[in-house]
């Protein structure tokens, strides 16, 4: 390893030309070896309960029953948050110089796990959610929030609509907005407009269609908490995890340890992606199922420090983790479960 790897290939384009080529390898491996694992991104369970989509839902489960669509669907999404990923860090001057490492640092962790996202739906979530960061953190300090975080706590709503138990990050999205700018009762207002939105228009329609079974659903799948059961991961997962979250640790006591170096509005925006993270973190634990799902959804904000991380630390340690992350990534791509 020579000295100045991390910090040479940091400014290269061949770093997310590298990060797409290997989503695209772990798409192809994916599908040629382990079809079975991805099923269709949309359940049936959730979409036939929309009230007066029946007809429609049928033709879009047919639709994307067809692999090419199912693998191209995913491919498309990840590839969209990935860009999200890169926007959000470049606009806002998350990092203090230009990096690839946004875009590069989130293909290689969703296509480690590419075959083993359950359910397939949580990617959707994930772009939602990345957007709705984007909103919030691309504020002016002289703009006023009001707009920012309706169009944000709409995005939230969106998500919820596939994974419905997203709806307690709200609440920490209030915090992280909050931070970056003084949270004013419109604000609030605003907020819960933006939310109730979606909803109304499903409310009116299950109120027209006489049909509640969705909200129903969505109610009880909110209030199900049930701490994950670790002893259903196997040895490879539960390495992995553990790998992750020193890394994430690694990479907040770096951030903490160099706050002089950044503006007050990079502190501010990084504080806000560590609440949130924190915020999915908590959903991740209690999630009755256990699945990878909200482990995708928890990436996002972690992408971020990783890549702040690796982007401005170039030592022999930092070099270290970073190889130790690629060679991971074929094993846990075959043995995660």
């Amino acid at each position: 390893m020579k000295i100045g790897f991390l910090t040479r290939i940091t400014y290269s384009s061949k770093l997310w030309i590298s990060g797409l080529l290997l989503l695209l390898v772990s798409v192809v491996v994916s599908y040629l070896s382990v079809p079975k694992v991805i099923v269709q991104p949309v359940t049936p369970s959730e979409l036939t309960l929309l009230p007066g989509c029946g007809g429609m839902a049928i033709w879009l489960l047919s639709f994307f029953r067809n692999p090419y669509v199912q693998y191209g669907f995913s491919l498309l999404v990840i590839i969209g948050i990935a860009i999200l990923l890169q926007y959000l860090t470049s606009d806002n001057r998350l990092i203090r110089i230009r990096s690839f490492f946004p875009f590069f640092m989130f293909c290689v962790l969703a296509s480690t796990l590419f075959p083993y996202i359950t359910p397939p739906r949580s990617l959707v979530s994930c772009l939602f959610l990345t957007w709705a960061c984007h909103r919030i953190f691309s504020v002016n300090e002289k703009k006023e929030l009001k707009r920012e975080i309706f169009d944000a706590s709409l995005l939230v709503a969106m998500a919820t609509l596939t994974m419905s138990r997203l709806v307690w990050l709200l609440p920490f999205l209030w915090f992280a907005a909050g931070i970056i700018q003084p949270f004013s009762f419109r604000n609030l207002c605003s907020s819960l407009i933006g939310f109730i939105t979606i909803y109304w228009i499903i409310g009116g329609l299950s109120f027209l269609f006489n049909d509640y079974r969705y909200l129903v659903n969505w109610y009880n799948e909110v209030f199900d908490f049930k701490l994950l059961d670790f002893s259903t991961l196997s040895f490879v997962a539960i390495t992995y995890l553990c790998f992750l979250a020193f890394l994430m640790l690694i990479s907040v006591g770096s951030f903490f340890g160099q706050l002089h170096q950044d503006k007050l509005r990079t502190r501010n925006n990084m504080y806000g992606v560590l609440v949130l993270w924190c915020g999915l973190f908590v959903l991740w634990l209690t999630e009755p199922i256990g699945n990878t799902g909200f482990l995708m959804v928890l990436l996002c904000p972690s992408t971020l420090y990783f890549s702040h991380y690796f982007s401005l630390k170039d030592t022999l340690f930092s070099r270290i983790l970073f190889f130790m992350l690629l060679l991971l990534a074929p094993i846990v791509f075959f043995f995660y479960k």
